[in-house]
């Protein structure tokens, strides 16, 4: 992530808005929602890549009966992650992806969701998420069919806006990548990710941008991706 984006999530008022929002069942969004009904067991590990202030944590406790020592999240934002660690001591927090490497550990269920359609490496990010992964990998992106795929932040961007730092420090407005991926493209490019004996699933709808996204495109498909890991004892 740019150091630049960096600031702006650690910002205390950014901090406090993801205290206050996405903790909750009722916050997820139906694309999210639909392979986490699905799949996630009380008993699974699970990892959440992009984890903000570990809200997510929260809704995987009561929404879906998993321990907290059962759930470890990743962010970059030292200051969200400090802040997770304080809401919720007894699951597990990270700021770099490559520690968990280091522990050589496996989840059986690994997500992102709100975060790759705003990172310009997110091929990247999904190569290594699925090779952490031991059953499912499930991540939301941002789809278009019939239009050309757009991974240009002059061309499509969302803006995010923060007034003042509480330490009176102006923070300006931030323009993020909003990237919106072809259907065809996105296949294509997924599948040099997952291996060919896995099954790749998906579920969609389409609804208007946000308000605070400017791009040619008036609206998306909010496409959630299940990558089903099956070893050749399942074929």
């Amino acid at each position: 992530m740019d150091k630049k984006y960096l600031k702006c999530w650690n910002d205390e008022q950014v901090v406090n808005f993801f205290i206050s929002n996405r903790k909750y069942i009722e916050d997820v969004y139906p694309s999210e929602k639909y392979f986490l009904d699905e799949y996630l067991q009380p008993g699974m590990r699970a990892l959440d890549y992009g984890c903000a202030a570990g809200g997510f944590c929260n809704i995987l406790k009561n929404g879906y009966h998993l321990p907290y020592s059962n759930y470890w999240g990743v962010d970059q934002s030292f200051q969200m992650i400090e802040t997770a660690r304080q809401l919720y001591p007894r699951a597990n927090f990270e700021t770099d992806l490559n520690e968990i490497f280091k522990k050589k550990m496996k989840f059986d269920l690994v997500f992102s969701f709100g975060v790759l359609h705003m990172t310009f490496n997110w091929e990247k990010i999904l190569h290594n998420l699925y090779h952490l992964a031991s059953k499912y990998l499930i991540f939301d992106l941002r789809i278009i069919t019939g239009e050309t795929t757009i991974e240009n932040i002059d061309q499509s961007f969302q803006t995010l806006s923060f007034n003042k730092a509480t330490s009176g420090e102006e923070i300006e407005c931030l323009n993020v990548p909003y990237i919106i991926l072809n259907n065809q493209d996105v296949e294509n490019r997924l599948s040099k990710i997952y291996k060919k004996r896995d099954r790749l699933l998906r579920y969609s709808y389409t609804r208007p941008v946000s308000e605070t996204v400017t791009s040619p495109y008036s609206e998306v498909e909010m496409t959630s991706f299940c990558i089903i890991k099956r070893t050749e004892r399942q074929l």
